[in-house]
């Protein structure tokens, strides 16, 4: 079974550049634009990893890592944000996300992460 990341974020080419990650890895990405969609797909795709954006069109990206660690404790999210600020990363980290990547991003370091997620949550 191919190992699934969920990628929440408004921005199609964001969403195309992660996928195309993805896939060099061999994992299975799964798209949703919203925070609600996200919310919803995590819990019927079971994704060993999600990456979140934190400008959302109905929701604050933080308030949904909130939502999703509050139905999986041990879920793992990685911010990808556009929001290079200190307070909004202990936030995020706060809230339960495991790692803060500012866009634009390079490709090595979502790899990275994308790795060591998945190393942790083995």
């Amino acid at each position: 079974m191919k190992r699934k990341v969920l990628i929440i974020d408004d921005l199609e080419l964001v969403k195309s550049v992660l996928k195309r990650i993805c896939e060099k890895l061999g994992l299975e990405a799964i798209t949703a634009g919203s925070a609600e969609e996200g919310i919803a797909l995590y819990q019927t795709a079971s994704p060993q990893i999600v990456t979140m954006d934190i400008t959302l069109p109905d929701m604050n990206g933080i308030e949904a890592v909130k939502k999703i660690k509050s139905l999986d404790p041990s879920a793992r999210i990685i911010m990808i944000t556009g929001a290079d600020d200190r307070d909004k990363l202990a936030e995020s980290l706060k809230a339960g996300a495991c790692d803060y990547i500012v866009k634009p991003f390079d490709s090595e370091r979502v790899v990275r992460s994308f790795l060591n997620q998945m190393k942790n949550k083995l």
